[in-house]
C-alpha cells in the first residue's frame, strides 16, 4: 500500500473514532465516568437504576447501565455525533493539499512530461487525490450510519427537523424517507464537501511555493468567510447564512434554506481551482 494510501485510511480511522467519541458524549458517559472514577462522594451514592440499594459497583457496571439506559435514536445521533465536522472539516481536507504538494514538486515533475495534456493530467491527478479524500470521509459516516442503525434499531427522535433539499424534493420527503434523506445529506457533507475542499487545497499546492501557505490558505476561505457570515448575521440575519460555507455542515440548525443558494458559496473554490489550473498550464511546454 502507498504511504499515501495509509494517510486515507488513518483519516478514515479518526474521523470514524471522532463520529464515535461525539456521540458517545451525547450519552453522558464521559461525564457519568470521570465523576464516578474521581469523585468518591459521587461513587458511593450512585445507584443501580433497578435499585435503591448502594452497594460496590464497578465501572464496568456503570458504563453497562449507562449505554442499556440511554434511549438512542438514530436520527438525533446521526446530526449530533458529526457536528465537529462543521469546524474539523477543512483542516483534516487540506492533508490532501500538503500531500498533492509533495507530489507535484517530486514525482509528477518526471512524470508530466509523458502527458501530452498538462492541463488534462494535472486536473486527473488532483481528481484522484479530491476522491480519495472524499471516499475516506464517506466510508467513515456509512460505517457509523450503519452502526447506529443497529445500535437504535431505527428509532427515531419526534424532534428533528431538517431542511436541506426540502425546498426541491418537498417536504414530505424528509418524513417518509428518512434513511434515504440522510444518505443524500451524508453524501452532501462527507462527500461532495470534503472532495471541493480537497480539490481546492490540492489546486493551490500547484502555485503556493511552501506547505504551510497550501494549509493556511485552504483553510482560509472557509473559516474566514464562516466568520464573516456570522457577524453578519448579527445584521442580516439569515440571508447571510449564503454567504457562510460553514451552514451545509449543520443546515438542520435552520427552519428554511434555499438548497441552490447554499451551494453557491462551495463553487466559488471549484471556480477559483479550475482558474489556477488553466493559469498553471498556460506556462508550462510539453
Amino acid at each position: 500500500m502507498k504511504r499515501g494510501n495509509k494517510v486515507y485510511w488513518v483519516i478514515f480511522g479518526l474521523c470514524l473514532i471522532i463520529m464515535i467519541l461525539a456521540m458517545l458524549n451525547e450519552t453522558n458517559i464521559f461525564y457519568i465516568v470521570k465523576n464516578f472514577i474521581f469523585s468518591p462522594e459521587y461513587r458511593e451514592n450512585f445507584t443501580l437504576a433497578e435499585s435503591d440499594v448502594k452497594t460496590n459497583i464497578s465501572l464496568f457496571v456503570v458504563i453497562k447501565q449507562v449505554m442499556t439506559n440511554y434511549r438512542w435514536q438514530f436520527d438525533y445521533l446521526l446530526i449530533f455525533g458529526t457536528n465537529f465536522f462543521q469546524i474539523l472539516l477543512p483542516c483534516i481536507v487540506s492533508i490532501s493539499g500538503i500531500l498533492f504538494y509533495k507530489k507535484f514538486h517530486s514525482i509528477y515533475q518526471y512524470t508530466i512530461y509523458r502527458n501530452a495534456n498538462y492541463k488534462k493530467y494535472l486536473l486527473q491527478e488532483i481528481m484522484k487525490e479530491s476522491l480519495k479524500m472524499a471516499s475516506a470521509f464517506f466510508m467513515s459516516f456509512i460505517i457509523y450510519y450503519i452502526m447506529l442503525l443497529i445500535i437504535s434499531k431505527g428509532a427515531m427522535s419526534p424532534y428533528m427537523e431538517r431542511s436541506l433539499f426540502l425546498d426541491i424534493l418537498g417536504n414530505q420527503f424528509y418524513y417518509n424517507y428518512k434513511y434515504l434523506y440522510y444518505i443524500l445529506d451524508g453524501l452532501t457533507r462527507f462527500f461532495l464537501i470534503p472532495f471541493i475542499y480537497s480539490f481546492f487545497s490540492c489546486s493551490l499546492a500547484i502555485v503556493l511555493p511552501t506547505q504551510k501557505q497550501v494549509l493556511f490558505a485552504s483553510n482560509i476561505y472557509y473559516y474566514g468567510l464562516s466568520m464573516m457570515g456570522f457577524a453578519l448575521q448579527y445584521l442580516f440575519g439569515d440571508y447571510a447564512i449564503y454567504i457562510n460555507p460553514s451552514v451545509i455542515m449543520a443546515s438542520g440548525s435552520y427552519n428554511h434554506v434555499n438548497t441552490i443558494l447554499l451551494f453557491v458559496i462551495h463553487l466559488i473554490p471549484i471556480v477559483i481551482s479550475l482558474f489556477i489550473i488553466k493559469r498553471k498550464s498556460r506556462y508550462v511546454e510539453i
